[in-house]
């Protein structure tokens, strides 16, 4: 089920060494069912070792290096509410880099808020999965890491409706100090202060954002 590459990839010894154990063998990685596609490559439900993963399969050079970037990134996180890297095959040479994470069944929180049993969640079922995305932001903070793409279809949702921040192909790990910004703000502007960490903060707003809104839904339907 593999697409064929516009050109080979450059040596993969570099690879195996950086990610050691989490280097899998592609004949292990069984193929279910397409999830998504798209000019990135597609993502797709396989099995690996008798479970379930979700499998990022990266097409041409620049999506291999952002997707190679983003597994090199999650490897180096562990915390229950930030997606698990399982692994990566990027062996033979000639075939697409996968990227294995585990899957998340009920897909993103912007698809599942507007399903039947996300519309029907109650205040404090919002405000546990709420609670639990700051948990995953508070632990990138902490390890200086800027997510830069943090909204509601950027964070997945399992089987027992426990939540992952998901999504790390723009983040970045932040390598100054904690200065103070000496500049002009413009409401309207603050996007572009992505790859900081007031950016960070900015977009976790926008994504609470979808939260208020969901919830003055089910407060309305309550007083009703």
């Amino acid at each position: 089920m593999c697409h064929p590459l516009t050109g080979p990839r450059a040596k993969n010894s570099s690879l195996k060494k950086e990610f050691g154990s989490k280097n899998i063998s592609r004949h292990l990685v069984v193929w279910q069912k397409d999830l998504g596609r798209g000019n990135y490559g597609r993502v797709y439900l396989a099995t690996f070792r008798n479970t379930q993963v979700a499998v990022k399969e990266a097409l041409g050079p620049q999506t291999t290096k952002e997707s190679i970037d983003e597994a090199k990134l999650l490897s180096q996180l562990s915390h229950p509410r930030i997606l698990c890297l399982l692994g990566i095959c990027c062996e033979p040479n000639t075939e697409p880099l996968l990227i294995i994470t585990e899957f998340m069944p009920k897909g993103s929180l912007l698809d599942f808020l507007k399903t039947e049993e996300g519309k029907a969640f109650s205040i404090d079922d919002l405000i546990k999965i709420l609670s639990q995305i700051c948990e995953g932001m508070a632990y990138l903070e902490e390890h200086k890491v800027v997510h830069n793409d943090l909204r509601a279809a950027n964070v997945l949702v399992d089987e027992d409706n426990s939540v992952r921040v998901a999504d790390f192909g723009l983040a970045k790990i932040l390598r100054c100090d904690n200065r103070d910004i000496n500049i002009r703000l413009r409401f309207k502007n603050l996007y572009p202060l992505n790859h900081s960490k007031y950016g960070q903060k900015w977009l976790f707003a926008k994504t609470q954002t979808v939260y208020v809104s969901h919830m003055k839904k089910v407060m309305k339907l309550m007083v009703a």
